[in-house]
């Protein structure tokens, strides 16, 4: 299974404005729909740990316009959708099930 952040974007192919569904696998696996902002659920079945403070969580989405897919960096904070970008190339996804990326797993003190 695979969760939703929503991303109010405009296409880089068609220019056409919407609110995608930017698709991840981070977080409890139950087809959840976030906003940027919102605390993630966890439980079985998950993909990652509540203790990995600051990671780089991969999606994509598709144009409803166009079907173009682009792709998306995530990042989580604390347990929390920071924020959703266009993938910026500076984090490198290796394999087919590399989804997430920690930069920091240090509890806060």
């Amino acid at each position: 299974m695979y969760n939703f952040v929503k991303y109010k974007m405009v296409c880089s192919t068609c220019f056409d404005t919407s609110e995608r569904k930017v698709q991840f696998y981070y977080g409890n696996l139950r087809v959840w729909e976030y906003n940027v902002g919102d605390c993630l659920i966890w439980g079985d079945p998950q993909e990652g740990d509540r203790a990995q403070r600051h990671v780089v969580v991969s999606g994509v989405s598709t144009c409803p316009k166009c079907r173009q897919t682009s792709s998306f960096e995530i990042v989580v904070k604390d347990g929390r959708i920071e924020s959703v970008n266009l993938s910026s190339g500076r984090y490198l996804f290796v394999g087919d099930d590399e989804y997430f990326i920690v930069l920091s797993s240090e509890l806060p003190g």
